[in-house]
């Protein structure tokens, strides 16, 4: 079977995308770190989400000329799914930064486990001295009477309330957030594919994979900070991806005609997800700096690999892009 240029292209798109996606999605189970697999989920669902980025802004760049060519060609542009997609990704947007700010307002980064073997491993010079005041934990009260007797007894502690943050709010909030923008990404993901139905559903479980790794990405370095990752908590990861590959097939079931008008629309929406990472990636940022042990490098090799991955991979399509 032979392909056009152009298909060629976003059989290529497709196919890369899937690996890049199945990589970061496989290499997090199969790397252990000194503080477990959660951090080393973390690490590479940045990578990898730098690779989504990578792909996203390919897509685009080969998105743009044809969506051009069809908006000013055709009078009968639905104005109602660019309005739409404007709404989706301001209010996905708006979810997401909600989402974070419930997640790190009053967040206790001291209670991770990293942060512990980080304070155990500096030794007894760092500590804080006994009975130094500390705002945030006790503010210690010696008696003056006892002082003055020679005698002072064990600095009695007074809790200070502090804030707590919700994290089963915030799972559900990216969640919402993660859904808002998966169908117009997966429709604009199946125009990329140029109608072709194995590219499409190749997308379909690459963005599913994708979506997994972000949302256990994402849930694993709350999870080490709780303890505990509950039935819940894969449930709302389980949810995600399969909005996204909903996406996908709602792509392929739209009507032909609306479809062809939508290539536009799709190319916005396609930014519109590529905020939405990068909105994720500075939510795991400071989760991963505590969550990190402290004797790993800045740049693992897993991460430089999948970079390497997706830096090869974008300069290889830009070579045959048309």
């Amino acid at each position: 079977m032979k392909f056009a240029q152009e298909e060629a292209t976003a059989v290529g798109l497709a196919l890369a995308t899937g690996l890049l996606y199945a990589g970061g999605a496989a290499a997090p189970w199969m790397v252990r770190t000194k503080a477990g697999r959660g951090a080393g989920a973390g690490r590479l669902a940045l990578a990898n989400a730098a690779a989504a980025g990578a792909m996203l802004t390919l897509s685009l760049a080969h998105m743009w000329p044809e969506g051009l060519e069809l908006l000013t060609d055709g009078d009968d542009s639905p104005r109602w799914a660019a309005l739409l997609g404007g709404g989706l990704l301001v209010v996905g947007a708006l979810i997401m930064m909600v989402a974070d700010l419930i997640g790190h307002i009053g967040h206790d980064h001291s209670k991770c486990p990293a942060a512990t073997a980080a304070a155990a491993a500096a030794g007894p010079v760092s500590a804080p001295l006994v009975g130094e005041a500390s705002p945030l934990r006790f503010s210690p009260t010696i008696n003056t009477l006892d002082l003055e007797n020679g005698r002072a007894d064990e600095p009695k502690t007074e809790s200070v309330p502090q804030r707590k943050r919700s994290p089963r709010a915030t799972l559900y909030a990216g969640t919402v957030g993660v859904c808002l923008h998966a169908i117009p990404a997966g429709v604009s993901l199946y125009v990329l594919a140029l109608r072709a139905l194995a590219p499409a559903l190749l997308l379909a479980g690459a963005i599913a994979a994708h979506t997994g790794v972000v949302g256990f990405s994402t849930t694993l370095p709350l999870a080490m900070a709780h303890s505990k990752v509950t039935t819940a908590d894969v449930l709302l990861v389980g949810v995600s991806a399969l909005s996204n590959a909903i996406g996908v097939l709602l792509g392929i079931l739209l009507p032909a005609r609306l479809v062809r008008n939508t290539v536009f629309q799709g190319s916005v929406l396609t930014t519109a997800a590529g905020v939405l990472s990068a909105m994720a990636i500075t939510h795991l940022l400071p989760d991963m700096v505590h969550v990190a042990p402290p004797s790993s490098s800045r740049f693992p090799t897993s991460f430089r690999v999948l970079l390497a991955a997706a830096i090869a991979t974008a300069l290889i399509l830009a070579a045959f892009d048309p």
